[in-house]
C-alpha cells in the first residue's frame, strides 16, 4: 500500500502529463504532423484499399483519447516514477513508443480508425529522459565532489538531512567501515523506504550486510521489500529535539536500531552514566501500547536478575507515546564488532564467551525468561571489568508472550532456531542454538546458514548441516557447538547448564592437556 502523500504525488503527476499531452494535441503543429503520419500509413496500402480508407476515415471521439491518454500516463507514472528507475525505465519507454506506434498503424490499416498514439508515449519519453539527465547529473557530481575531498560522515549526514538520498548513498559508499557509518546508513535505508526508492534501499541494505548478515534484521526488511509490501515504520526521532528524557540527560548516541535508539546519558538524581534505550514510536493504536506494556513488562522481569553476565536494568517507564528502559554504562564493544574487523576469537575466548552467556541464561531461563536474540551484537564485553555480559532482551519470550504477533519476525533471522523461525512455542533450548550459531560466527568468520532471502535463509536453518570445513577446534568444543545446532530440540542439550557443564568439562581436559605438555 502507498501513502496518501505518494498517492496524491501520483496523482498529481499523472493531471500534470495529461494536461500537458492534451494541451500539446491541440496545438496545431503537432496535431498536423501526426495527422500525416497516418495518412501517409493509409497511402502506402494497395490503391483499392487506399480508397476505402480515405472514404471511410474515421476519427477517435475527444473523450476516448483523453481517456487513453489518461490510461496511459497514469500507469506510467504508477510504473515508472514512483522507484525512478533511470536508464532502465528510459529503455523501456523507447519500447513502449514504439509499440504504440505500430498500434496506431494497425488501426489505421485494418480499422481505419484515427487514435494518435504516439504524442503520450514522446510525453513519457521524454519524462524519463529528464529523470535520466537528473541521476547521471548527481552522479556526476558526487563524483565531483569526491574527488575534491573526503566526505566524513557528518557531511554525509548533512546529505541526508537535505534529502540529497542519491548523492548520500554513493558518497556513503566510499566511505570507511565504521559503527557510526550503520547508524547513517540504517537512517538513510528508512529514508530511502519513505520515499519508495526501493531498488536503492535494497542497494544499501545489501551492501551494509556484508559487513554483519544478521545486523539490524537487514533480512527481514529487504525480503519485506522484494516482497512489495511496505516495511513496518518507525519514526526516529531527531537527536536535536530530544535531549531530556525523564530525568536523564543525553548525552550521545551510541547505537540505533529498528525499533530503538540507545543513548549514553546521566542520570540527573544520582550523576551516574547509563545506557538508554528508547523506543522508536510506531503508528497503530492498540498494536503500540501493547509493544509498549510488552517492553516494560520484560524489563520489569529482567531487573530482577542479579548476576553479573546480565544487564542491569535500573529503570524503565513511560515516555509520551513511547518508552525507554535505562542499563548500566557498559564501557566496551559488542562482539558483532569483533566480526566487522574480521577479528575473529580463539577457543579460550570462545569458552569464556560460552560459560558468560551460559551462567547468564541459566538464571534467566529459571526465572521463565527466553531471550529469544542471542548474536553477536548482544553480547557486550567490558573492558574495564573484563567480563562479557548479555544485553538486549528486547525479543524476550515469558509466558506472557509466547509467539509472534502481527506478522512481525521479533529477533535476528540469521541466528534464530528453526521453532523460533516457524512461529512455534520456546524453550530455553532456542537460545542455546542461537549461541551456538553465534558462536561459530565468531569463531570462523562465517555463518552456518546463509540465504539469498528470508525464506532461503528460514530452508537453510531448517534444513541445512553446518559446514565443518571451516572449523579448527578441539573436539569437545566442537562437539558441544554442533549439538546444539541439532534441529530437533530433543536432541539438544536439555537446559542451558547441562550445556554450561559440557562447556566446563571441555575447559578442564584443555587445561589437563596444557599441564601435561608442560
Amino acid at each position: 500500500m502507498f501513502s496518501l502523500k505518494s498517492k496524491a504525488w501520483q496523482l498529481g503527476l499523472t493531471g500534470g502529463l495529461l494536461l500537458l499531452t492534451y494541451l500539446g494535441s491541440r496545438i496545431g503543429a503537432i496535431s498536423s504532423l501526426e495527422l500525416d503520419f497516418y495518412l501517409y500509413i493509409v497511402h502506402l496500402l494497395p490503391s483499392h484499399r487506399e480508397l476505402a480508407a480515405l472514404s471511410s476515415i474515421r476519427i477517435a471521439p475527444q473523450w476516448v483519447v483523453v481517456l487513453v491518454y489518461a490510461a496511459l500516463l497514469a500507469a506510467y507514472v504508477h510504473k515508472y516514477t514512483r522507484s525512478r528507475t533511470t536508464a532502465g525505465s528510459f529503455v523501456s519507454i523507447s519500447i513502449l513508443l514504439f509499440v504504440l506506434l505500430m498500434l496506431e498503424v494497425m488501426l489505421a490499416i485494418f480499422s481505419q480508425l484515427y487514435l494518435p498514439l504516439v504524442l503520450p508515449g514522446i510525453v513519457m519519453l521524454l519524462v524519463s529522459l529528464c529523470y535520466w539527465m537528473n541521476d547521471i547529473y548527481r552522479r556526476v557530481a558526487a563524483r565531483n565532489l569526491q574527488d575534491q575531498k573526503t566526505l566524513s560522515l557528518d557531511e554525509i549526514q548533512k546529505l541526508v538531512e537535505q534529502r540529497e538520498l542519491k548523492t548520500a548513498l554513493f558518497m556513503l559508499k566510499q566511505c570507511p567501515y565504521s559503527d557510526e557509518l550503520l547508524e547513517v546508513g540504517y537512517e538513510l535505508g528508512m529514508l530511502l523506504e519513505s520515499g519508495k526508492h526501493w531498488a536503492s534501499a535494497l542497494n544499501l541494505y545489501h551492501w551494509l550486510s556484508q559487513f554483519d548478515p544478521g545486523l539490524s534484521d537487514f533480512v527481514t526488511r529487504v525480503e519485506e521489500i522484494r516482497q512489495n509490501r511496505e516495511p513496518v515504520q518507525f519514526e526516529i526521532k531527531q537527536d536535536e529535539t530530544l535531549n531530556i528524557v525523564g530525568h536523564y540527560e543525553l548525552i550521545k548516541k551510541i547505537a540505533r536500531g529498528a525499533t530503538a535508539i540507545v543513548y549514553e546519558a546521566t542520570d540527573m538524581r544520582t550523576g551516574n552514566l547509563v545506557a538508554l534505550k528508547v523506543m522508536s514510536s510506531q503508528s497503530g493504536g492498540g498494536v503500540e501500547q501493547e509493544r509498549i506494556d510488552q517492553w516494560l513488562h520484560e524489563a520489569e522481569v529482567v531487573s530482577q536478575f542479579e548476576h553479573e553476565n546480565i544487564v542491569k536494568i535500573h529503570d524503565a517507564a513511560r515516555y509520551g507515546n513511547t518508552a525507554f528502559i535505562a542499563m548500566d554504562y557498559i564501557d566496551g564493544y559488542s562482539l558483532s564488532t569483533r566480526l566487522r574487523k574480521r577479528d575473529y576469537i580463539t577457543v579460550g575466548e570462545c569458552i569464556r564467551i560460552s560459560k558468560s552467556v551460559l551462567s547468564a541464561l541459566v538464571v534467566a531461563h529459571n526465572h521463565g525468561v527466553i531471550h529469544g536474540d542471542i548474536k553477536p551484537a548482544n553480547i557486550m564485553y567490558d573492558e574495564k571489568l573484563d567480563i562479557y555480559i548479555l544485553t538486549d532482551f528486547g525479543a524476550a519470550y515469558t509466558g506472557a508472550k509466547n509467539k509472534q504477533g502481527n506478522n512481525i519476525i521479533i529477533g535476528t533471522p540469521s541466528y534464530m532456531s528453526p521453532e523460533q523461525l516457524e512461529g512455534k512455542k520456546l524453550d530455553g533450548r532456542s537460545d542455546l542454538f542461537s549461541l551456538a550459531v553465534s558462536l561459530y560466527h565468531l569463531l570462523t568468520g562465517h555463518q552456518p546458514f546463509t540465504g539469498d532471502n528470508l525464506f532461503e535463509l528460514k530452508q537453510s536453518i531448517i534444513n541445512d548441516e553446518p559446514d565443518l570445513d571451516h572449523f579448527t577446534l578441539p573436539v569437545g568444543i566442537m562437539e558441544v557447538i554442533m549439538k546444539a545446532l541439532q534441529k530437533k530440540t530433543y536432541m539438544r542439550f536439555a537446559d542451558a547448564q547441562q550445556m554450561l557443564s559440557a562447556v566446563e568439562i571441555c575447559e578442564a581436559q584443555l587445561l589437563d592437556k596444557v599441564q601435561k605438555k608442560k
